[in-house]
């Protein structure tokens, strides 16, 4: 509602306002005198972040095979999809991390599925969960679930990797300069603990929450980067299945998708994404990632970006909010 729109602008103003008051005060230690930054568009978009989880399946990029008109609509969608054989697909949640420079700061964390782990519950990393990632080469890390979401257990690990990510960066309080951060994510129940959330401010990394059920148009990373990362991965996928074909006489277990297989299908297509995000920028002044954070108005600040307007504009309309979408 317009009602929203203008509260969610206006808190983000007044939060930035808050934390600069605080940092004139010599008497909070809560935020440093480094945060100098009256408005939004004070602070760098290095500085600018957004976090999100995206879901991956292991039948993406799967060839189709024909059938009737509409039989997708039934239920029946990956009954027409080409397995070779591997008809056990897994799910794999990847948290991306995004910057209002356009530019990905932090390395992903891939959260892999375990169906003996309890649920609510984080399992313990194995090897077989790390087997085929370049933890060296890409930084990528893995935490373990039942069904590979985030939860409430995981998310302060997580943000101790964030932190000390941002730290290589030179930025938060362990990065030595004193660059702080806001970071913008969205209301899922797993974001909040009070142990992860003191772990970012005493950081000074200033969490900011989205107004719920919002993120569609209002998360930068809805925007723009969790597509355009997902179309990659995917294409990688299809790359793996094809040259895995299964040939008469082959055992269905030559042709199927490993846990490992995965991995180093993430790898690759991870760099590959960085690689078309950097070279995209370079040469027309933008990406995806840069486009999400343009069209939600997060950065450059603006209250009047192309996805609220849709949202505002077309209440109840979805094709209507399909419609703002990215720019670039």
């Amino acid at each position: 509602s317009r009602e929203v729109h203008a509260a969610w602008f206006a808190l983000i103003s007044a939060t930035f306002a808050r934390l600069r008051a605080r940092a004139l005060d010599s008497d909070d230690a809560l935020v440093p005198a480094s945060w100098t930054y009256e408005t939004p568009n004070d602070l760098p978009g290095a500085q600018t972040l957004n976090f999100d989880e995206v879901g991956h399946s292991s039948n993406a990029g799967r060839r189709k095979v024909w059938a009737a008109q509409g039989a997708s609509g039934t239920g029946m969608r990956h009954s027409f999809t080409e397995t070779g054989g591997d008809n056990n697909p897994f799910h794999v949640t990847s948290v991306i991390v995004t910057d209002g420079d356009g530019d990905i700061p932090v390395p992903a964390v891939l959260g892999h599925a375990n169906s003996s782990i309890p649920a609510g519950e984080a399992g313990t990393v194995g090897e077989g969960d790390l087997a085929g990632i370049d933890v060296d080469g890409t930084g990528i890390g893995c935490y373990v679930t039942r069904t590979g979401s985030m939860l409430m257990t995981v998310i302060p690990h997580y943000f101790q990797f964030l932190i000390a990510a941002l730290a290589r960066k030179g930025l938060g309080k362990a990065g030595g300069g004193g660059r702080c951060c806001v970071l913008y994510f969205d209301g899922h129940a797993s974001h909040f603990t009070p142990e992860g959330l003191k772990l970012l401010i005493d950081n000074y990394i200033f969490p900011i929450c989205l107004p719920g059920h919002t993120s569609i148009w209002a998360q930068p990373n809805d925007a723009g980067g969790n597509a355009s990362h997902k179309q990659v991965l995917a294409d990688a996928t299809a790359e793996w299945f094809a040259n895995h074909r299964p040939l008469p006489g082959d055992s269905p277990a030559d042709s199927k998708l490993r846990i490992e297989d995965f991995n180093g299908i993430y790898c690759s297509a991870w760099r590959r994404w960085l690689k078309r995000l950097s070279e995209d920028k370079l040469r027309t002044g933008t990406n995806a990632v840069l486009s999400g954070w343009r069209v939600t108005g997060l950065y450059p600040f603006n209250p009047n970006c192309v996805k609220w307007v849709a949202a505002v504009n077309g209440i109840g309309q979805r094709d209507a909010l399909a419609s703002g979408g990215a720019e670039g």
